[in-house]
C-alpha cells in the first residue's frame, strides 16, 4: 500500500511539474491577445530613433528615453528591454495593451513602489497572477514570472484567459502572418492590422514600418488588396513644375484601365460618400479623367483684373471707365488628363454652382479665379495670366502640408495585389504631439 500511494505522489508531482515548466515556456509571442492593430517594438533602437528628435527640440523627456538609461531601468525591475515589445489595440484606441518580457519578476514590485505614494493602486492578485489597478491613469499592470501587461479597456479578464492560457508552439493566426510578412523585420515600430475597418476601402491587410532621425519620420507601407488592384504607372508623362513654395501638390500618372477595376470601384464608393458633401459629380469625374492628375497650391503668381472706376470729365460729369491693374494672387495650377467625356462634367460643374464664371474667367469653389485652356487630351487651370511649361513627370505623390509642417505620401512600387507607399513626416509633428499630450497632463 505503501508503495502504491508514493508511485501515486511521485506521479503527480511529476506531471505538476511538467505543467509548470512547460508553462514557463510558453514564449511571449505565444501569449499574444489579438486585436485590430499589432504592434512590434525594438525598444532600444527605438529609444536610439527618437533621442536625437528629443535632444533637437529640448524635451524634457530626452532623458529618460536615452538608450543607456533605459537598459538600466529594465536590470532594476527585471524588465527585458533587449528583447522586442508588443502592443495590441482596437482601431479607435478604447483598448490596448503591451507586452513585454521579464528576466526577474521578483523586482517587478519595486517599480509599482514608486507610483504608491501618488496613485491609488488597487490589488485584485490571484495566486498566480499580480494584477495591479492604477486608478488615476485608468490602466491594468498584470505580471508573472516571464512576462508583464499594461492595459487600459474593458476586457482585461477576458485577455488574460488567452494569455494564461496560451500553448507552447502555438502563435495567434494574425501575429503569425504578421511575423511571416518580408518587410516584418525592417524598422524599429512595424505596425499591421487585417481589421474589418479595411473592408470597405478594398484593403484585407496592411503593414507599416517606421524609422526615424531628428528631422523627418519616415514611414514605409505595404498594403495588401483583397483582390487585384489593377493600377500601373505611366512612363513619359507630363506634369506640373514642383517648386518649395508649393504647400500643396498631387502628381498621378497612371493608365486610365484601372479605373475598371472592382478594387477601384469599391475604393471609389467612400469617395462618392465624400463628394456629395458638396455636390462634386465624382462618377462623370472618373468616367472624364484619363489618370493624369497635376495640382499645385502655394505662393502668389501676377495675374491681370478688371476694375470699374467713376472718372469725371471737363464739366464734371461722371462716366465709368474700365481699367486694368496688376494683382497677386494665391498660386493655383490644375492640369488634368481628359477624354471626350470632360464636356459633360464641365456642364454638371456648372448647373451645380461648383464651377461658376466671374468677370470672363472662372472660379471653382473658394478658389481664386481662375483661367481655364482646353487642349487635345489636356484641361488647365491656373490663378495666373500665364500657363507654366509642363516638364517630364513619371512619379506619383501627395504632398500637403498639415498645420504649416509639410508632408509626403509616395505610391513607389506595386503588384497585382500590393502597393508600397512611403511617407514622410516631419519629426516636429510627432514633438507638437507629445507636447500636447504633456499639457494634458498638467
Amino acid at each position: 500500500m505503501f508503495l502504491l500511494i508514493a508511485a501515486g505522489l511521485t506521479t503527480i508531482l511529476l506531471f505538476k511539474s511538467k505543467l509548470l515548466r512547460n508553462k514557463d515556456s510558453v514564449s511571449l509571442r505565444e501569449r499574444l491577445p489579438v486585436s485590430d492593430i499589432l504592434i512590434r517594438m525594438k525598444i532600444i533602437e527605438l529609444c536610439k530613433d527618437l533621442s536625437p528628435i528629443f535632444y533637437k527640440y529640448n524635451l524634457p523627456i530626452r532623458e529618460f528615453v536615452s538608450a543607456d538609461f533605459i537598459l538600466s531601468q529594465g536590470k532594476q525591475y527585471g524588465i527585458n528591454i533587449q528583447s522586442e515589445a508588443y502592443m495590441f489595440a482596437n482601431v479607435d484606441m478604447t483598448e490596448w495593451g503591451i507586452m513585454v518580457a521579464l528576466n526577474d519578476s521578483s523586482k517587478v514590485i519595486q517599480l509599482v513602489d514608486r507610483f504608491r505614494k501618488n496613485t491609488q493602486i488597487l490589488d485584485s492578485s490571484t495566486n498566480n497572477t499580480r494584477i495591479l489597478y492604477f486608478k488615476e491613469k485608468n490602466v491594468s499592470f498584470c505580471y508573472e514570472k516571464k512576462y508583464a501587461l499594461l492595459y487600459s479597456g474593458n476586457h482585461l479578464k477576458k485577455r488574460l484567459g488567452r494569455i494564461r492560457g496560451a500553448v507552447k508552439g502555438e502563435i495567434a493566426g494574425a501575429w503569425k502572418r504578421f511575423f511571416q510578412e518580408p518587410k516584418y523585420g525592417s524598422g524599429t515600430f512595424v505596425a499591421y492590422s487585417e481589421g474589418a475597418f479595411l473592408e470597405p476601402w478594398g484593403v484585407n491587410r496592411i503593414l507599416l514600418s517606421s524609422q526615424n532621425d531628428s528631422t523627418e519620420m519616415h514611414l514605409s507601407g505595404l498594403f495588401k488588396t483583397t483582390e487585384a488592384h489593377g493600377i500601373q504607372f505611366r512612363d513619359n508623362s507630363l506634369g506640373l513644375p514642383l517648386s518649395k513654395s508649393d504647400s500643396k501638390a498631387i502628381e498621378l500618372h497612371l493608365d486610365s484601365t484601372f479605373i475598371h477595376q472592382k478594387f477601384i470601384q469599391k475604393l471609389t464608393s467612400n469617395l462618392h460618400a465624400y463628394g456629395k458633401k458638396i455636390g462634386f459629380p465624382t462618377s462623370l469625374f472618373l468616367k472624364s479623367w484619363d489618370g493624369n492628375l497635376s495640382f499645385r497650391e502655394g505662393g502668389t503668381v501676377h495675374s491681370i483684373e478688371k476694375i470699374v472706376v467713376t472718372e469725371f470729365d471737363e464739366n464734371f460729369n461722371p462716366k465709368e471707365t474700365v481699367r486694368q491693374q496688376k494683382i497677386s494672387v494665391p498660386g493655383y495650377s490644375v492640369m488634368m488628363g481628359v477624354n471626350p467625356s470632360v464636356k459633360s462634367l464641365l456642364t454638371a460643374l456648372y448647373t451645380k454652382g461648383i464651377l461658376r464664371n466671374e468677370e470672363n474667367k472662372l472660379r471653382f469653389l473658394y478658389a481664386p479665379l481662375l483661367t481655364m485652356k482646353m487642349e487635345k487630351s489636356r484641361c488647365r487651370f491656373s490663378s495666373s495670366s500665364v500657363f507654366p511649361d509642363l516638364v517630364p513627370s513619371s512619379d506619383n505623390f501627395v504632398r500637403w502640408t498639415i498645420k504649416n509642417q509639410p508632408c509626403t505620401i509616395e505610391l513607389k512600387e506595386y503588384g497585382s495585389d500590393y502597393f508600397h507607399i512611403d511617407m514622410h513626416l516631419p519629426s516636429k509633428m510627432l514633438v507638437k504631439e507629445l507636447q500636447k499630450l504633456d499639457r494634458k497632463k498638467k
